[in-house]
């Protein structure tokens, strides 16, 4: 029982205050008991991997629940706590001699550093609208890939892939870009404007042939440690789950996974006798961001996890439809919030259909195939 949970690690804090483990778990008990004024106090006191990590979750959760500037402002919190962000320590350096930006730096100077993985750096890109309402004076440190394509979006703002040649000198203001989603909020938690795209193709290709051209994905890629590999394991779909949609009739399926799994592809089509899945031989789609972006935009719909390849279909407003695993998982993260009319709240093009049992993604292929028949699509 919580209550038997809640007295033990009272008990075990009170004998070791500085137990880190304890007092996550504290935490964990006060949040399952709806006590968040007592959770906070723990996150504020305290820091360590453990309590990180449930505070990262509270956060996303209250996002979940449309409390976004509750969310914006602890997790504004978290990253500038004692050890509650490790992965941008360049940005700490900037801040002994830099303002942290706010949205009362008007016209101001302003440095902005990426450092996440690139789906998550293409999301954050779109809130670059909202902040040039602001300010129109901006270097963003980007991945290399991410600059021509950015830089053609959006021709104010200077991207860079090198910060080794960023002299403070010449900003004002600094910020990351895990934080720009909080310009685009106002104070009574709605959205300033309607979401615009962050990426746009830079030519046409053409797939015209009388099919519904769909380009699809079925996992998701990250690093090998544990943490990552559990994530990465939740959001790929059994490609067996996906013989439903291949099955569908006058389409065709563009293969848009990273990596090169032609050949796998290949021999999945010959056991199933399957005619429609195509893998297009110039395409590197582990590298060639641009022809990735271009291909996305040719294609009339996209179905994918939420990886990398949700985020470009997103940010070019494609319409998708994008398969989640169950609610609970580590890998639901907040920027795939549904909104009341069950679109994403931040892709506006953008369908989310989640697991209702974790590992099985039965449900909401159904409930997929369902919605095409039902806009015409098939």
């Amino acid at each position: 029982m919580i209550v038997t949970d809640l007295d033990y690690y009272k008990r075990t804090v009170k004998e070791d205050p500085h137990n880190e483990v304890a007092l996550a778990n504290l935490a964990r008990c006060y949040l399952e008991e709806g006590d968040e004024t007592s959770a906070l106090q723990i996150f504020h006191e305290y820091s360590g991997p453990n309590i990180n990590d449930l505070f990262t979750d509270f956060i996303y959760s209250l996002q979940l629940q449309n409390r976004y500037e509750e969310g914006f402002n602890l997790y504004d919190q978290l990253i500038h706590s004692n050890g509650g962000y490790t992965r941008c320590p360049r940005y700490f350096d900037y801040l002994k001699n830099l303002k942290k930006f706010n949205q009362d730096d008007v016209n101001k100077r302003l440095l902005v550093c990426g450092v996440d993985a690139i789906g998550d750096q293409i999301f954050y890109s779109s809130f670059f609208h909202d902040l040039l309402q602001i300010t129109n004076r901006i270097t963003a440190i980007v991945l290399p890939r991410l600059v021509e394509p950015l830089s053609r979006m959006f021709p104010l703002i200077n991207f860079v892939d090198d910060d080794r040649t960023i002299l403070t000198k010449n900003f004002d203001c600094v910020t990351l870009m895990a934080l720009l989603p909080r310009f685009a909020i106002d104070s009574n938690n709605q959205l300033k404007s309607k979401r615009k795209p962050a990426l746009s193709p830079s030519y046409k290709i053409d797939f015209s042939n009388n099919k519904l051209t769909i380009g699809f994905a079925w996992g998701s890629t990250r690093p090998s440690d544990e943490d990552e590999t559990y994530i990465k394991d939740h959001k790929t779909i059994d490609f067996n789950n996906m013989l439903p949609l291949f099955r569908l009739p006058n389409t065709e399926f563009i293969n848009l996974q990273h990596g090169d799994i032609a050949s796998d592809i290949d021999e999945f089509s010959q056991e199933n006798n399957l005619s429609n899945i195509f893998t297009l031989k110039d395409l590197d789609t582990t590298e060639d961001i641009k022809g990735i972006i271009n291909t996305v935009a040719a294609c009339d719909i996209l179905i994918t996890p939420s990886n990398t390849l949700a985020h470009i279909a997103g940010a070019l407003h494609k319409k998708t439809y994008t398969i989640l695993p169950h609610g609970h998982s580590p890998a639901r993260l907040w920027f795939w919030h549904r909104s009341n009319d069950g679109k994403n709240i931040w892709y506006p093009t953008i369908n989310t259909y989640e697991q209702v049992k974790e590992g099985d993604w039965s449900h909401p292929i159904e409930q997929l195939i369902i919605d095409l028949k039902e806009g015409g699509l098939i």
